[in-house]
């Protein structure tokens, strides 16, 4: 399993060839991936991938990719992205003394359960995960 490492590694190909390499045949390789995400654990965060990016990576290291599923439909990936934008503007506001941050800040717990909510309302309403995804998950057999 490769969970939210790959989008960490400078070289990702010599990580799925070593994957490859210890998987018996027919082995399973579960991989998650950011997709549209704000950059994090800088400066190790060096790429997102595409539905279409991480099947053909996932192929050209010897990998037959089973399933592919995005997380996300654009309503909630919006809502998270504002989420998290709305507490870095806080902390870093609160951090500098900001008093439009510091207001900021003070309403952060009343809008993210509201977002939280309209995202998972429009989960519900909509299964639409290719166009906006937060994140990628595959499962890829060795080949």
């Amino acid at each position: 399993m490769l969970l939210d490492v790959l989008e960490h590694l400078p070289d990702v190909g010599s990580a799925l060839s070593e994957a490859r390499r210890v998987l018996k045949p027919g082995g399973c390789l579960i991989v998650k991936v950011p997709d549209l995400y704000p950059l994090h654990d800088a400066p190790l965060d060096f790429r997102r991938w595409t539905e279409f990016g991480l099947e053909r990576d996932l192929s050209r290291h010897g990998f037959l990719v089973t399933e592919l599923r995005g997380f996300g439909t654009p309503l909630e990936t919006s809502m998270l992205l504002a989420n998290l934008g709305h507490a870095k503007f806080a902390l870093t506001g609160l951090r500098e003394r900001r008093l439009l941050a510091i207001v900021g800040a003070l309403i952060l717990p009343l809008m993210i359960p509201l977002r939280n909510m309209v995202g998972w309302l429009s989960s519900h309403a909509s299964r639409d995960v290719r166009t906006m995804p937060y994140a990628l998950c595959a499962v890829a057999i060795k080949r």
